[in-house]
C-alpha cells in the first residue's frame, strides 16, 4: 500500500511537469491547474461513494483544514520558484513531510522509536540535503531571506498535511475515508476558486494601470488563452484529470495506511520511497540527467527507505 501511494506521488510530480513544459504560459493556466484536480477528484469519490456524503463537525473541519494547508502549499509553490532555487523548496518541503508526522507520531501518539527507522530518517534527510547543497535562494540579500521564510512555510504546511490526516483518521469521530476525500476536495476546489478570482481582480487592477503604457501582463495572459484554441484547454484538462486520478488514488491509500500504520514509519517511507521513482521518472520521461551527486542522494534514499520495513 506504501509503495503504490510513493508511485502516485510520482506519477503527481510527472504529471506536473507536463503541465507545466506543455501548458503553462502564465499564471492563470498555474491556478486553473487545481481547480480543475480539485473539481475531478471531487466527482471522482463522489461517484466511488455512490453519490452519497456524510458529515460531522469534526471530519468537515479537519477536511477543510487539510484543504487550507493544501491550496496555501500550492500558491507557495507558485511563488517560490520566482526567488530561489526549486530543488531547496523541494527539499524543505520533504523533509516536512517526513520529520514532522514523525515527531508527531513518536511526541503525541507514543509510538515506538526503532533504531533501524531512527537510521532510516537520518538517511534520508542526508540525501535531501545532499540533493540540495551549496544552492539558495536569490542573488540578494533581501530575496534570499524572504526565500528561506519561504521554504520555512513549505516545510510546515507539507507536515501538517500528514498531521492533520493521521488525527482525522486516527479519532473515533472520523469520517469514512471517502466522506473525507470529498470534503477535502470541494474545500480545496472553493479555496482555489478564490485565489483564482482574487488574482484575476489584480490582474485586472494591474492591467487598467499599465494601459496608458502598453504594456499589461494580464492582458498577455488572456490572449494567450484566447488564441490556444480548444486544443490545448482538451489537453491540459486531460493532464489535470490524470493527475486527479493518480493523486486521489495515492491520497486515498495514504489515509487508509494512516488508520493502522505508525505515522513514524509511513510518511518517511512513502517521502523516501516517493522522491526515489520521481527522480527516475524524470531521467526516463524528461531527460534530465543524474549527476554523481544525484545517484550518490538515491543509494541513500534507497536504503533509508529499506530500513523502516525492518
Amino acid at each position: 500500500m506504501l509503495t503504490a501511494a510513493a508511485v502516485a506521488i510520482a506519477g503527481q510530480f510527472s504529471l506536473n511537469k507536463l503541465y507545466e513544459k506543455r501548458i503553462v504560459r502564465s499564471k492563470n493556466h498555474l491556478l486553473i491547474f487545481p481547480i480543475a484536480v480539485s473539481a475531478v477528484s471531487a466527482a471522482m469519490f463522489l461517484c466511488l461513494n455512490a453519490f452519497s456524503l456524510q458529515a460531522t463537525g469534526f471530519g468537515v473541519g479537519m477536511a477543510a483544514c487539510g484543504a487550507v494547508i493544501s491550496v496555501l502549499s500550492a500558491i507557495l509553490g507558485i511563488v517560490i520558484v520566482r526567488v530561489g532555487q526549486v530543488s531547496v523548496y523541494t527539499m524543505y518541503m520533504m523533509l516536512g513531510g517526513m520529520l514532522l508526522p514523525y515527531l508527531y507520531g513518536v511526541l503525541f501518539l507514543k509510538e515506538a522509536l526503532y533504531p533501524f527507522c531512527i537510521a532510516g530518517l537520518a538517511a534520508l534527510a542526508a540525501a535531501l540535503a545532499l540533493s540540495a547543497f551549496g544552492k539558495g535562494g536569490g542573488s540578494g540579500a533581501k530575496p534570499k531571506k524572504i526565500f528561506y521564510h519561504l521554504c520555512a512555510a513549505a516545510f510546515l504546511l507539507k507536515g501538517g498535511i500528514g498531521i492533520v490526516s493521521k488525527a482525522h483518521q486516527i479519532s473515533a469521530s472520523a469520517l469514512p475515508t471517502y466522506d473525507f476525500l470529498i470534503w477535502n476536495y470541494l474545500f480545496q476546489f472553493v479555496l482555489s476558486g478564490i485565489a483564482f478570482g482574487a488574482y484575476a481582480l489584480f490582474a485586472a487592477h494591474r492591467r487598467k494601470r499599465a494601459e496608458a503604457d502598453g504594456a499589461s501582463a494580464g492582458a498577455q495572459g488572456e490572449a494567450e488563452i484566447g488564441t490556444e484554441g480548444r486544443k490545448r484547454g482538451l489537453y491540459a484538462f486531460l493532464i489535470a484529470a490524470a493527475y486527479a486520478v493518480v493523486s486521489g488514488g495515492g491520497f486515498l491509500l495514504q489515509l487508509l495506511a494512516a488508520i493502522k500504520l505508525p505515522a513514524s514509519m509511513q510518511y518517511p517511507f512513502v517521502t523516501g520511497g516517493s522522491v526515489i521513482l520521481t527522480t527516475l521518472a524524470a531521467a526516463l520521461f524528461f531527460r534530465e540527467k543524474i549527476t554523481l551527486k544525484g545517484y550518490i542522494s538515491l543509494i541513500l534514499m534507497l536504503a533509508g527507505t529499506v530500513l523502516f520495513v525492518f
